[in-house]
């Protein structure tokens, strides 16, 4: 595992404006068992500042999704991921905000919607936790978790 943490804390240092690098070290630290590892790199993905413009050297390609936008993804993933981390820790309103945070970057995330409504509903805002619950089913009816949370919460 530490040798794991030290590969990703160099790649992390050596990429300072990619959000995905974190991510995906983090969950390569989680899968090892390693969560205050995963913590600290979906942390720091989800505060990965946007890099300057000029430094998008494909910027200019016909189709090329601007690195701009794919980093505000990938930092919706890092909250999403240390919103459900802090959720398996049982740190519920901050699981509440890191979830809501992803949600507002990159709403089509079911997992960070999922998140969320686990956490209210664990802090006792069943009320909340139904009205995000039913504004996720109208975004992911087909999502087969969320239906199973229907059936468990409600108002």
């Amino acid at each position: 595992i530490d040798s794991l943490r030290e590969m990703a804390t160099r790649a992390s240092a050596s990429c300072r404006f990619s959000p995905w690098v974190r991510v995906e070290a983090g969950a390569a630290l989680e899968r090892r068992g390693d969560f205050e590892g995963a913590a600290s790199m979906y942390l720091q993905g989800a505060r990965v500042s946007d890099p300057p413009i000029e430094t998008d050297d494909r910027l200019f390609e016909q189709g090329y999704e601007q690195s701009v936008a794919k980093d505000r993804k990938e930092r919706a993933r890092a909250n999403m991921a240390y919103g459900s981390l802090l959720g398996r820790r049982g740190e519920y309103a901050l699981s509440a905000s890191y979830s809501s945070t992803a949600i507002e970057i990159d709403s089509s995330l079911s997992g960070a919607w999922i998140n969320l409504v686990t956490a209210l509903a664990n802090l006792g805002q069943n009320t909340d936790a139904a009205t995000i619950l039913n504004r996720a089913l109208q975004r992911f009816p087909e999502d087969p978790i969320i239906q199973r949370m229907a059936g468990r919460i409600g108002p």
